[in-house]
């Protein structure tokens, strides 16, 4: 179920997320804040000043990666594609799951 305040902020959010452009030469890296994988170009910039509402969407999007997707935070990743469908961290490519995925998370959570 979605919390209408949360909601409220990825609605706020929509704009600068739905201008963020993929770039092929992005890389992912671990985010110890959202606990997930992030590329580059997944971030705006400037930055939003709630970074918890990409947090959230990173979040879940690395829980399905991993194939234990995260149910509390799928209506939030299912609004944010309507909301902004061209954000690269749609992208399917970034939405399935892989062993080189799986992998550089595992090492890097360990070392968190």
């Amino acid at each position: 179920m979605l919390d209408e305040a949360t909601s409220q902020k990825l609605h706020n959010a929509a704009e600068k997320l739905g201008q963020c452009t993929y770039s092929p030469q992005s890389t992912f890296r671990y985010d110890i804040m959202s606990d997930a994988i992030v590329w580059e170009d997944e971030i705006p910039s400037p930055p939003l000043g709630d970074a918890m509402i990409v947090r959230l969407l990173l979040r879940f999007r690395t829980s399905a990666l991993l194939s234990t997707p995260d149910i509390n935070l799928e209506p939030y990743w299912r609004l944010g594609g309507r909301l902004f469908p061209s954000w690269p961290g749609f992208r399917p490519d970034r939405n399935t799951p892989s062993e080189q995925l799986r992998e550089y998370y595992v090492k890097h959570t360990k070392n968190a």
